[in-house]
Formats: structure tokens, C-alpha cells, sequence
């Protein structure tokens, strides 16, 4: 568990003020470092992890699972 995870911050675009997304940083760590093949992350928090579910959207040795509320964009162009 980390925070801030930065879970808002895409691969290539900042976002909702999340400029590292550490939780990115710590699964793909994860994976090149230790025997494990596959790695889960639980995001349960009141906004959605968009930036997190960018980076693994096509990877299947990353399961993202977001639990969050639904919400409206505080600001559309500091978060789309």
C-alpha cells in the first residue's frame, strides 16, 4: 500500500494532479524482479484509477480491479 499512489497519471499524460503513478511502478517492479508471473492490483477509493487501468488495458499479467464511486470530473480539463 502506497500513498499517494498516482493512480490518475497515464503513461504519457498527467492527470488529477498525479504526476508519478507509483502503483504502475511498483506491479511492473514487481514482475521484473521477483518469480512472480502475474500481479493483481485493488484500487478502492473514491475516484477511478483511470491512469493504472491505462497502463495495463492490454497486459494479461496484470489484473487492475477498481472499486470506486461514481462521480463527476471536479475539473474537465485538469481531468478529463
Amino acid at each position: 500500500m502506497v500513498r499517494p499512489s498516482g493512480y490518475h497519471a497515464q503513461p504519457e499524460q498527467v492527470d488529477g494532479f498525479c504526476y508519478f503513478n507509483n502503483v504502475a511502478v511498483a506491479a511492473e517492479h514487481v514482475l521484473e524482479t521477483t518469480r512472480a508471473s502475474r500481479v493483481a492490483v485493488v484500487d478502492w477509493d473514491v475516484h477511478h484509477g483511470n491512469g493504472t487501468q491505462e497502463c495495463f488495458y492490454d497486459r494479461d499479467d496484470v489484473l487492475v480491479i477498481g472499486i470506486h464511486n461514481d462521480h463527476w470530473s471536479w475539473d474537465a480539463d485538469a481531468h478529463p
